[in-house]
């Protein structure tokens, strides 16, 4: 018969420390639409520059979650922002890249594991450092307005050739962010 013990409960050991931000961060946007994650994600870009003066608006809940959850001594708000916009820039890609209607964190895993298998990492390198940087205006191919590029992440479908980076774009004076495939966008 086990003994009890008056310690604290220890937090659960995670196994892969790394990804389970992530995944948690994914959990928290599960089943939200395109129009719903596009807000959300500029709603979180217009946040980071704000950061440090709206501590205190995230200090007592996050703050606290989030040492816990990262394992970390000291809370930032920049990081914290980071993370999320991070998740949801993922989901809008999700969304657009394979067509659904609501993002979902089940169908998101599956799509990360035929894609690992199928993603070659010196060619994803190289389209890395070739690929539009975050902060580039860019002309949205077919539309009348600029953006600017928020987000950036590469990726392999099954079946393609090559790597190809994907883009959340800000379209300026519009209010609105996207999801694009390399194919949608280019320099201004």
């Amino acid at each position: 018969m086990p003994v009890a013990s008056a310690a604290q409960p220890k937090a659960p050991a995670i196994r892969f420390p790394a990804t389970a931000p992530f995944t948690q961060d994914l959990l928290e946007i599960d089943g939200l639409t395109d129009l719903e994650l596009q807000e959300r994600f500029r709603r979180l870009w217009k946040m980071l520059p704000q950061a440090p003066s709206n501590a205190r608006l995230h200090a007592a809940g996050c703050a606290l979650i989030d040492l816990r959850r990262f394992g970390e001594d000291r809370y930032s708000v920049p990081q914290h922002i980071r993370r999320q916009l991070h998740a949801t820039g993922c989901a809008l890609i999700d969304l657009r890249r394979f067509g659904e209607d609501r993002y979902s964190v089940p169908q998101h895993i599956r799509h990360q594991r035929t894609e690992a298998a199928a993603l070659d990492r010196e060619q994803a390198e190289e389209v890395r450092r070739a690929a539009l940087r975050t902060n580039a205006l860019v002309r949205i191919l077919g539309e009348q307005r600029d953006g600017r590029v928020l987000y950036r992440t590469i990726g392999q479908d099954p079946g393609d050739r090559y790597p190809a980076p994907w883009y959340i774009v800000a379209v300026q004076g519009h209010g609105t962010v996207r999801a694009h495939g390399a194919d949608e966008v280019e320099q201004a």
